[in-house]
């Protein structure tokens, strides 16, 4: 009996004691209040919207990122096939000219070690220019391009020069006996201005992207240009005489002043259609890299031209008339020494220029008494 009794006991202790954590953990428990639940709900509602939108934002900064490229890619695969157009064009229409529709893309034009290129402002791939006869500034676009072509000659024809700017470059002459005429000779639709070498300080900025100043040799007074000019400017300098043409590129803005001084920074020219390109491009580099192209060119086709007045001096030699111009070999010599001497860099043209007139003097004199001509 007082087994049972003592076991009960023990019992009932037991479920008391059971019964008071109960009652203690429920009046420890934490408590809400409805209010402050409902602001913390809020901020990770709008912690979350945070962290949705960055994750967004990010998602279109890649895509337009990836389009981006995509539409630089794009573009420079028509810019490169409207190029190539061109250039097979010009040889179907020599000593010609037109402003060409809107470009809104800008193309840099290089002379690197990988040689002569073109590309997109914003493009990594470049497009080789390996044999296309060019001159041009380092940009062009972003405006209308313009156009031109004329003829080299050795004397007989070598290869149509293209020469290409656009209306954001402006050409500006200063007046003299020798930058006049090529300032004549550049077609109106060019951007180009002639100024009184007084009247250099009077120049403003007109929001061109650049200034190619063409002057007479030491006849410019840079400090006489406004900043804003000067930043923008190119000078192109001539020099002329009867023994040798000569041209000196200058960047006022990284060359040093005693450039002038220095014989080995003037570069020769040929003849007019030569100069018009130094002119054009404004850029050293690039000039050096199209002189290269266009002798490598005129060396080709003046070997063209000595097997075709070896074909026709085995036939003309045995007529009195002809036997002069044929038979002595002196027209053979002369068509020698022009491919010798059509090379870039080189110190001057002399030689060249002496034999072309030669041998144009010559195909002149043979027509006379109706022989044939070698152009």
């Amino acid at each position: 009996m007082k087994q049972e009794l003592k076991s009960a006991v023990s019992k009932k202790v037991h479920e008391e004691k059971v019964q008071n954590k109960l009652q203690n953990k429920s009046k420890n428990k934490i408590y809400i209040p409805a209010q402050k639940k409902a602001q913390i709900e809020i901020t990770f509602h709008w912690i979350f919207v945070l962290i949705a939108g960055a994750a967004i934002l990010i998602f279109f900064i890649v895509l337009t990122n990836n389009q981006k490229k995509d539409s630089v890619q794009e573009l420079s695969t028509i810019i490169g096939g409207r190029m190539a157009a061109l250039l097979a064009t010009i040889q179907q229409n020599p000593d010609s000219f037109q402003t060409l529709e809107m470009l809104n893309a800008e193309m840099v034009f290089r002379c690197e070690q990988d040689g002569h290129t073109y590309s997109l402002k914003d493009g990594k791939s470049r497009i080789q220019l390996e044999t296309e006869i060019i001159f041009t500034p380092q940009i062009v676009g972003g405006s209308k391009p313009i156009v031109w072509t004329k003829l080299y000659a050795a004397p007989y024809p070598v290869t149509q020069i293209l020469y290409l700017s656009d209306e954001k470059t402006q050409y500006i002459f200063i007046d003299d006996p020798l930058t006049k005429p090529y300032y004549d000779m550049l077609p109106v639709n060019f951007e180009r201005m002639l100024v009184v070498k007084d009247n250099i300080k009077n120049i403003t900025d007109q929001g061109f992207r650049q200034y190619i100043i063409v002057a007479p040799s030491y006849k410019i007074g840079l400090n006489s240009l406004q900043n804003a000019v000067l930043r923008k400017s190119k000078i192109v300098d001539l020099s002329k005489t009867n023994t040798e043409k000569k041209v000196l590129f200058y960047d006022p803005n990284s060359d040093e002043i005693n450039k002038y001084q220095n014989s080995s920074a003037w570069k020769p020219y040929v003849n007019d259609e030569v100069l018009l390109g130094a002119i054009i491009s404004g850029d050293e580099k690039l000039y050096g890299c199209t002189m290269e192209k266009l002798m490598h060119t005129a060396r080709i086709v003046g070997e063209i031209n000595l097997n075709r007045t070896n074909q026709i001096a085995n036939i003309e030699k045995t007529i009195p008339e002809c036997n002069y111009f044929f038979g002595t070999g002196v027209l053979q010599d002369y068509i020698n020494i022009t491919i010798t001497n059509s090379t870039y860099p080189t110190n001057n043209y002399n030689n060249l220029n002496s034999y072309i007139e030669a041998i144009n003097t010559m195909n002149k004199d043979m027509a006379k008494p109706n022989c044939p001509t070698i152009y």
